[in-house]
């Protein structure tokens, strides 16, 4: 009995199983070296602080805009009532400036709202001072235009009728011009400057010239003269109108018109008063 209990078991001498080998059925995971370059960088969402930040911002400059325009709006509307108003009563309205800067501050405020303040208020000075002088220049410039259209039709520059040797010396010019383009090479005098007034009428032209010229003329009957020489007066008062009208359009006299030249110290003055309106008004300080 104690031999068999002294007995110990012989220690398990169980084989050792080799590894289990992975079936063809099985697909092997390989290893590939990625390039972590290539992959995409992830993007933050902005936070609700930041896209809060980003429409106030956007609404802002969106304010901006329309303040800006609304303004503009209201200076030149202002502006077209001043120039108007002096345009038709033929007196410039100095003091109607503030009236402008009165309007120009009142849209500005409207389309403001909270962000009336410093830059509203200097926005609107500028948009006054812009709107008032461009209409006191082109107001000035169409009472300009006016008078020299009234100036034409009322005495277009007083002109003579001619008499019976000035049509002599038309028709006199009209016979060398039909030589001249048939061909005939004419020798014309030379005739100073001083000596002109005292020369007379057929030494002004080359031989035979002025004489064929009167002769045609004295041709005519006296009812035909007279209706020619009406027509004559008639073409040189057209010439006359028509020169004043070419060079007193109102792009020619706006292009030479000195606006500054033309404002006074009540001018100023009163552009002072419609800015520091506009100013006050557009600020939320009036």
């Amino acid at each position: 009995m104690a031999d068999a209990r002294s007995r110990k078991a012989p220690p398990s001498t169980r084989p050792s199983l080799p590894p289990r080998s992975r079936s063809s059925s099985t697909p092997v995971r390989k290893t590939e070296n990625v390039d972590d370059s290539s992959a995409p960088i992830p993007v933050r969402k902005p936070t609700r602080a930041k896209e809060k930040s980003r429409k106030a911002a956007s609404m802002a400059a969106g304010s901006k805009i329309v303040w800006i325009l609304s303004g503009l709006l209201g200076g030149i509307v202002g502006g077209g009532i001043w120039g108007a108003i002096s345009y038709f009563t033929g007196f410039e309205i100095v003091w109607a400036a503030v009236g402008v800067g009165v309007l120009v501050g009142i849209c500005v405020r409207s389309q403001a709202g909270g962000h009336a303040g410093f830059e509203t208020g200097i926005g609107a000075a500028v948009i006054t001072i812009s709107c008032v002088l461009l209409a006191q220049y082109f107001t000035q410039a169409l009472m300009e235009t006016n008078r020299i259209y009234k100036s034409i039709v009322e005495n277009p520059k007083k002109v003579v009728s001619p008499d019976e040797e000035e049509m002599m010396k038309i028709f006199a010019y009209r016979v060398a011009e039909e030589q001249e383009q048939a061909g005939t090479k004419l020798v014309w005098p030379e005739i100073d400057k001083e000596k002109f007034p005292n020369t007379s009428s057929e030494s002004l032209f080359p031989p035979g010239i002025y004489s064929e010229g009167k002769r045609r003329w004295v041709v005519k009957s006296r009812q035909e003269r007279d209706r020619l020489m009406a027509e004559e007066y008639a073409a040189r008062q057209r010439a006359v109108g028509t020169a004043l009208i070419e060079n007193g359009t109102f792009m020619q006299i706006a292009s030479n018109l000195n606006l500054f030249d033309s404002l006074g110290p009540m001018s100023y003055l009163f552009i002072g008063i419609a800015a520091v309106t506009a100013f006050r008004m557009a600020g939320g300080m009036g």
